[in-house]
Formats: C-alpha cells, structure tokens, sequence
C-alpha cells in the first residue's frame, strides 16, 4: 500500500494507492486490493491498477461532453 498526500487506514487492504491533494483527508479502505484511489479535490477516481492507462479514455469523454473544468 502506498499513501500520498493522504492519511490511509488500510484494514485488509492489500497493492492499494491513494492520493489526495488533501493531506487532512482520512481514505479508508476495507478489504481492497489491486485499487487506485486519486482525489484531486472535486474529482475522485477509482480504479483496479490494471484499469489506471483507462484515464486517457475518461480526459477524452470530458473533451467530448465539454467538461474541461475536470481535467
């Protein structure tokens, strides 16, 4: 488990990131693994690690819909 910017109480949780722009945030998880977990503060993002080259796939839709605001 690795935890960026982020308290993290990891209960059964096992090859999980977490990051937070928020370094006051408390990310629990319960029993995870193989996730990613990004929240840059009014996006959040969660994802299994072999899912995380899917993110070009997510900027794309937000281009298309025109939700730059979220890149």
């Amino acid at each position: 488990n690795v935890a960026t910017s982020a308290q993290h109480l990891a209960l059964d949780t096992h090859s999980t990131l977490v990051y937070s722009k928020d370094n006051e945030r408390l990310v629990v998880t319960i029993g995870l693994d193989d996730i990613v977990i990004v929240d840059a503060g009014d996006v959040l993002m969660v994802c299994k690690v072999d899912q995380s080259q899917r993110v070009k796939d997510v900027v794309e839709h937000l281009k298309k819909h025109h939700q730059e605001k979220y890149l």
